[in-house]
């Protein structure tokens, strides 16, 4: 029986004086998603947004409405608060994971205090940046623990999400960029043609078996031209910075997924390398890639960049950075031999365009 109606199935408010007075806590927990362009605003702690603080501003809401809960709430009794703490954090995964630790000695317990103080610190984040993004998502809100009265209750996994149970990996698709302008090669590479057909279209067929959808990165101008036209296709939204513009732009278009990243002028590599990547993929990293052919160092263009990586990205794009292989030097990035280093050789010029040839036995 539901204790808040009385004998006449009529709305009540329980009648608490014949209980004992005893310290009682409650943790609540809120969980937002944030899209990668609100992500990116994060620095020293907090997010900053026209508004100012977001975080700051959030835990303040949160504080001034876990001690209004009686006002908000019909039947909840007015409680005086001994304590009340917000803290948010910032994930891996984009979730701004907010928590609300409430304690009172009373009659009563506070859990719908800690309830609410999450949930208005929640809102007060969505509205302190719907001006960047409207694609957040307030997720989870649940008690995590509460202690005192006639039960305690504590659930052992505070952190993970219900959704990060369900799917550990973000979707793979595939990227293959293609938006250069060549002037070393002096012809497109993308329309080059090594194993019977552009470039572009090996590099799609290459990923094919191993993404759920894969694209071409190009410009604009590009999209009508031979090697191009007809097939699926991400615009840069990014203008020339080179490669860093085409992932940048993948990761905006599709944040949600994480991306397969290949270069056009890789035109010896083959499917068991890239088999070998994905099966070596760690979603909790930025990224997974191999060591490159030369000077083992991470090679940037032919990775697996993780929805995580786009605010990393942004992050050194800001500081004047336009390189990824810094970006992946300097990050959490997952680095790998490669099976077959040969594989990953590029092709930039003439000369290592006719070698290529060669090498695949192509007249």
């Amino acid at each position: 029986m539901f204790s808040h109606l009385d004998k006449h199935n009529q709305p009540a408010m329980v009648d608490i004086g014949g209980k004992p007075v005893s310290h009682r806590e409650a943790l609540a927990q809120a969980v937002v998603r944030l899209p990668p362009e609100i992500t990116a605003l994060f620095r020293d702690g907090d997010l900053h947004g026209k508004k100012g603080p977001v975080f700051q501003t959030a835990i303040l809401a949160g504080i001034m409405a876990a001690k209004k809960t009686s006002d908000l709430i019909p039947l909840c009794h007015p409680l005086p608060l001994t304590d009340c703490k917000i803290t948010i954090e910032l994930n891996p995964e984009r979730e701004a994971v907010i928590r609300c630790r409430v304690a009172t000695d009373h009659k009563t317990g506070v859990e719908m205090e800690a309830l609410t103080g999450v949930s208005v610190a929640a809102l007060t984040l969505y509205d302190m940046c719907k001006a960047v993004s409207q694609n957040m998502v307030i997720g989870e809100i649940r008690l995590l623990e509460k202690t005192g009265g006639k039960s305690d209750l504590r659930h052992g996994s505070h952190v993970i999400s219900d959704r990060r149970l369900e799917n550990p990996k973000p979707p793979l698709y595939g990227l293959v960029l293609g938006g250069g302008r060549s002037t070393r090669m002096r012809q497109d590479k993308a329309s080059l043609t090594y194993h019977g057909k552009p470039q572009t279209e090996h590099c799609l067929e290459l990923l094919a078996p191993l993404c759920e959808r894969a694209f071409l990165s190009c410009r604009t101008d590009q999209a009508q031209q031979p090697g191009f036209l007809g097939l699926p296709q991400i615009h840069d939204a990014f203008l020339d910075i080179g490669p860093m513009g085409g992932i940048l732009s993948a990761l905006k278009a599709y944040p949600e997924a994480a991306f397969l990243v290949i270069a056009c002028d890789l035109p010896l590599l083959d499917a068991p390398t890239l088999t070998a990547l994905v099966n070596a993929r760690d979603p909790a990293r930025m990224a997974t890639t191999f060591k490159g052919a030369q000077k083992d160092l991470p090679e940037p263009l032919c990775a697996i960049y993780e929805p995580s990586a786009y605010p990393r990205l942004l992050q050194f794009l800001g500081e004047g950075v336009e390189c990824p292989r810094k970006v992946l030097l300097n990050s959490n990035a997952a680095i790998f031999p490669a099976p077959n280093p040969g594989s990953l050789v590029n092709a930039n010029d003439p000369e290592a365009y006719q070698e290529a040839l060669r090498a695949l036995g192509t007249p």
